[in-house]
């Protein structure tokens, strides 16, 4: 199916995934282009789509709204941040055909205000030519590892198990984390890092905190206060490495997610791979 791949973001998480999901689409033999949400009319006329992917709409696609209502083919939306920012998913769904969202709760909600529309509940993956296990040296190994920013409720779970952790080799990349008390002889990388080191050091890690982000972290766009169910990205990734992990913020008490090894690691890295939940999503689609 021809497809053209309209982006917002330039980096960070997202722009990882969209790079994963258009090797998908291409791995699947699917003319593909991209284009950022500026270029969208100009873009769209000269590929001709059988499908536009909206891929993580952010509120620019408030200004586009009219572009996008005169698109003569299927056009789908893909959130990756519900429900905390589900108000754009919502207001788009009237003039779209199709919205694919990484939390279920959203799902529902979708659901029932547009029982007419085409919405599926698709949960994050890993890709497993990118997310495996590796050896890697000395300076990617930690007893406890957190990767991602500073929010609120993840600041106070590491000044809640401050004393916990002091005899512990724990890593935190990301921003807002300098000068934690407690926290002033561990590792902490105050910044971003690219995602083949972000894998190195996942398989250097013990065990790898995947602290979910909460609606009560950021005043961002849910009015319709849903609940966030659904497992975020790094759930796959981790599991994808073999690792063991700590999952907080999805469900209480946390859970610890033993590693998976040999055949049974296999089989969740097929299972859980973009190009597998492409297909069988696109196929629906076309039913």
């Amino acid at each position: 199916m021809k497809t053209l791949v309209c982006f917002f973001n330039y980096d960070g998480m997202i722009v990882n995934i969209q790079r994963h999901i258009v090797d998908a689409l291409l791995d699947m033999d699917c003319e593909t282009r991209e284009c950022h949400i500026t270029e969208l009319e100009k873009v769209a006329q000269e590929f001709q789509p059988i499908m536009v992917l909206l891929f993580h709409p952010n509120k620019e696609v408030y200004k586009y709204k009219p572009v996008i209502q005169t698109l003569h083919c299927h056009v789908l939306a893909w959130d990756l941040e519900s429900p905390y920012e589900s108000d754009i998913i919502f207001d788009l769904a009237e003039i779209i055909t199709n919205v694919f969202t990484s939390d279920e709760n959203t799902a529902n909600a979708l659901k029932a205000s547009f029982p007419y529309k085409k919405i599926f509940y698709v949960p994050h993956a890993c890709n497993p030519k990118v997310h495996h296990p590796m050896e890697v040296p000395y300076e990617y190994k930690s007893d406890i590892l957190f990767v991602g920013n500073a929010y609120p409720s993840r600041i106070q779970w590491f000044r809640d198990h401050a004393k916990e952790y002091k005899d512990q080799m724990v890593t935190l990349v990301g921003v807002g984390y300098r000068g934690l008390d407690g926290y002033q002889n561990q590792r902490v990388l105050h910044t971003h890092i690219s995602e083949p080191e972000m894998i190195k050091y996942i398989n250097g890690a013990k065990l790898v905190l995947n602290l979910h982000r909460m609606n009560s972290d950021l005043d961002m766009a849910n009015a319709r206060k849903i609940e966030p169910l659904s497992f975020n990205n790094r759930y796959f990734e981790v599991a994808a490495c073999g690792k063991q992990q700590l999952v907080v913020g999805r469900g209480e008490p946390p859970r610890l997610v033993r590693a998976l090894e040999g055949d049974e690691l296999a089989k969740f890295q097929e299972i859980n791979s973009y190009k597998k939940r492409l297909k069988d999503f696109y196929l629906d689609i076309l039913r």
